[in-house]
């Protein structure tokens, strides 16, 4: 969708981070801004969960809230199948402008690599946190093409940046970089 919403408050960590900020698809904060920070993550990643857990907030507050730099997510599947499972219910969520809420989420209960913790209770769980997110809609919506080709997009995107790892970051200058 190309519409926008903001966020609600919450006295979750993980949602009051990105509360009141807009976000429109996998971009959060003011699409006036000139600065987009780009972040390669995958949801599995436990270097991912301590940035977003110890730098992300951060930088939301210092650049992303004053509508100096906005972020657009770019999410990796390479660690296995629960990074696949978490990232088209976070993607499907972007459909609802809820990605970033769904993502801190995902962190917040991440678990160990491969173990299977990404499972449909915990989806569930998860999704019933977020305010306003149509959780039935986001389920039917995680497994269309679009979230396919949304996925390859992020990883062609990646393989051509030449993209080592995850957290990895760019930062484009202009107003579509």
């Amino acid at each position: 969708t190309t519409s926008e919403t903001t966020t609600s408050d919450s006295t979750n960590p993980a949602l009051a981070t990105v509360a009141g900020i807009a976000q429109n698809g996998t971009v959060l904060g003011d699409p006036k801004a000139t600065v987009t920070l780009i972040q390669f993550e995958d949801l599995q990643c436990p270097v991912c969960k301590t940035y977003t857990d110890d730098a992300f907030p951060a930088i939301v507050d210092e650049y992303v809230r004053p509508g100096l730099v906005k972020i657009d997510f770019r999410g990796l599947t390479f660690l296995g199948p629960d990074s696949e499972k978490a990232l088209r219910i976070a993607v499907a969520a972007g459909y609802q402008n809820k990605l970033w809420e769904v993502v801190g989420l995902f962190y917040d209960n991440q678990g160990a690599e491969n173990s299977g913790w990404v499972t449909d209770s915990r989806i569930d769980e998860i999704l019933a946190e977020v305010p306003g997110l149509d959780a039935q809609k986001v389920k039917a919506d995680a497994n269309p093409e679009a979230v396919t080709t949304d996925i390859a997009a992020s990883q062609a995107e990646a393989t051509a940046l030449k993209v080592p790892g995850t957290p990895w970051f760019f930062i484009g200058v202009g107003l579509n970089p």
